[in-house]
């Protein structure tokens, strides 16, 4: 037993450094200005994003969105790729990956500037605007302006997270620090044109000869500014004779409980 003992004893342990330096955590900041133009088809933006990196490696930089929109495009100076991330809940994040070096320990840089537009191309309904929102920076500021296509107003139906700026005839302006909600509907300005109007209308009625009915012809001329447009044309009758022309035909829609008719321009 002594023997056992000393020979334990003799035994070497060999210690070998490990480095376990641990990462230094990401801290970044966000300052967003975002441009909206609403038309009557489609919600046109651009985001001017200015990243700041505090601390940390930069491995990617996740930004908040908002509302409904597709992104179309992200572009910017030392921008490696990007994605639009989507989780379970239905929440989206647009996930930057900047240009950095292999080594890990190399200084990186240290601000990012990107431009990133979107497109939501149905705009019948109220809608809740694309916005950027926070994400994983730890400050975020973000403005937006929304103006309307030269035709157009957009109405404003709803605000939460942002403040009114001033702005002007044309433009609304907001500012906000967290995720927000902007919800507009778009409409045509009152002087503005119609995308499908019937003009020089006439309505002739005649009652049956039982008097237990009366049977209407409706006569007017067709002007189309987009094509693919409707408008409302009757409700609560039934359509007999000629129901398409030239550059227009009518089609019946469910709306609610009931039934509609709608004029439909072709072509412009």
């Amino acid at each position: 037993m002594f023997g056992g003992f000393l020979q334990a004893q003799d035994e070497k342990i060999v210690l070998v450094p490990v480095d376990r330096e641990k990462p230094v955590p990401l801290f970044f900041s966000a300052q967003t200005d975002t441009a909206i133009k609403a038309g009557t088809d489609r919600v046109e933006e651009t985001m001017i994003a200015k990243l700041r990196v505090h601390q940390g490696r930069p491995e990617v930089l996740s930004l908040g969105l908002t509302g409904v929109g597709e992104i179309t495009g992200v572009t910017g100076a030392g921008l490696k790729t990007w994605t639009v991330r989507k989780e379970a809940d239905g929440a989206r994040f647009l996930d930057l990956k900047p240009e950095l070096p292999a080594d890990p320990k190399a200084e990186v840089p240290k601000e990012f500037d990107v431009t990133i537009t979107s497109l939501h191309d149905d705009t019948k309904e109220a809608i809740d605007l694309l916005l950027p929102a926070p994400g994983s920076a730890v400050g975020f500021a973000s403005t937006v302006s929304l103006s309307g296509d030269g035709s157009t107003a957009p109405r404003v139906l709803a605000v939460e997270g942002l403040q009114s700026l001033l702005g002007d005839a044309e433009t609304q302006r907001f500012s906000g620090s967290i995720a927000a909600r902007l919800n507009v509907k778009v409409e045509l300005k009152g002087a503005a044109p119609r995308a499908v109007e019937l003009t020089s209308g006439t309505l002739d009625g005649q009652v049956t000869a039982d008097a237990s009915s009366v049977s209407f012809t409706l006569k007017g001329e067709v002007h189309v500014v987009k094509a693919g447009e409707a408008m409302t044309l009757l409700e609560g009758v039934a359509l007999s004779g000629v129901t398409s022309g030239e550059g227009w035909f009518i089609r019946l829609k469910k709306v609610d409980e009931s039934y509609v008719h709608e004029l439909v321009g072709e072509r412009e």
